[in-house]
């Protein structure tokens, strides 16, 4: 006889890893965040070294309002989970949201794409691949994209506002 407490969460999701991926900020080069009938969004780093992100097109007269901010934008596929995960399916003939679109400096696109179904988004990813990437390297992405191609996801409240805000939440009007 086996005697014991067994923990089973009423809430399915919790059986299961809902890690998606993590991909270290000081990899990424670029992240750009394109909605219709906004001002695009697009940070970059000059080099790995680099530890914050810098926003590109700031208009005269302005600067950003924090640095970390547009970091926080740069690290939003480090340790990135899921709270609900449905099949691609579902979104093969709705319009897009949104496109969150992360460069490596290794020149490896990861694309976010977010859909509405009711009142929740989901994300897809694809993934691109430049010509002539080491094996090591390329092998990780790959299994990441085969892993990711057949699924959309809802990602945590936390990482979706970290993608939600606008170019003027990120920027300030320089006191004279």
């Amino acid at each position: 006889m086996v005697q014991g407490k067994l923990d089973a969460p009423a809430d399915p999701i919790k059986w299961i890893d809902s890690s998606i991926m993590s991909i270290d900020t000081k990899n990424i080069e670029e992240v750009t965040i394109t909605r219709p009938k906004e001002t695009t969004i697009t940070i970059t780093k000059k080099n790995a070294k680099d530890e914050f992100f810098s926003l590109n097109e700031l208009p005269d007269g302005f600067r950003t309002k924090s640095e970390a901010t547009l970091s926080s934008i740069g690290a939003i596929l480090l340790n990135l989970r899921f709270n609900d995960v449905r099949s691609a399916k579902l979104v093969s003939n709705l319009k897009a949201s949104q496109e969150t679109t992360m460069r490596t400096f290794d020149q490896i696109t990861i694309r976010m794409v977010d859909y509405e179904i009711g009142e929740k988004l989901f994300t897809k990813f694809t993934f691109g691949f430049p010509d002539g990437l080491p094996k090591e390297i390329n092998a990780k992405f790959v299994t990441l994209a085969e892993k990711t191609s057949h699924w959309i996801y809802q990602i945590p409240g936390y990482k979706r506002r970290t993608i939600a805000r606008q170019f003027s939440d990120l920027i300030e009007k320089i006191s004279e």
